[in-house]
C-alpha cells in the first residue's frame, strides 16, 4: 500500500473528526457500533482503510467471533485510531443520522479519489470478513 496514499487518508480522517465536532454530536461509548449484530447493520470498508486498521490499531482479540470486530471487547472499541470511515461518521445519535449520511456518501468519495490517485485497486467490502485477510 503507497505511504502517500495511507498518509492522505489519515488527513481526510483526521477532517472528518473536526467535521463531526462541528456538528456538537458526542460518542457515548455505548458499544453498539460495534455490536453489529444487535445494531442490524454491517460494516464496509475499502483495501486502504484495511491497511489503516491493521497498522494503526490496537491488539485484535485472537478468538473473536465470526462476523464481530476483531477489535471490541467488553463492549468497547479498541480501534479508535485504526478505525474505517464507516466507524467514524456512525452515532446513535438520532439528531446526527441525515448528517450522517451526508457524510458518509461525501468522505467515501474521498477515499475512492484517494485509491484512484495513488493506483491503489478499489474494492469495499465487509470489514469483519475482509480485515482478517493476508
Amino acid at each position: 500500500m503507497p505511504a502517500e496514499a495511507l498518509r492522505e487518508l489519515g488527513r481526510l480522517y483526521e477532517e472528518l473528526r473536526g467535521e463531526v465536532g462541528e456538528n456538537g454530536v458526542r460518542c457515548e461509548l455505548r458499544g453498539l457500533c460495534c455490536d453489529f449484530e444487535a445494531a442490524g447493520h454491517e460494516l464496509f470498508a475499502t483495501d486502504l482503510e484495511r491497511t489503516w486498521a491493521r497498522t494503526h490499531g490496537g491488539e485484535e482479540v485472537p478468538d473473536a467471533p465470526a462476523g464481530s470486530c476483531p477489535w471490541f471487547r467488553r463492549g468497547t472499541c479498541h480501534l479508535r485510531d485504526g478505525r474505517p470511515l464507516s466507524c467514524r461518521v456512525y452515532f446513535c445519535d438520532p439528531s446526527f443520522a441525515d448528517e450522517m449520511s451526508r457524510l458518509a456518501e461525501r468522505y467515501h468519495r474521498r477515499v475512492v479519489e484517494i485509491h484512484e490517485r495513488h493506483g491503489v485497486p478499489y474494492r469495499y467490502a465487509r470489514f469483519v470478513e475482509t480485515v482478517r485477510e493476508p
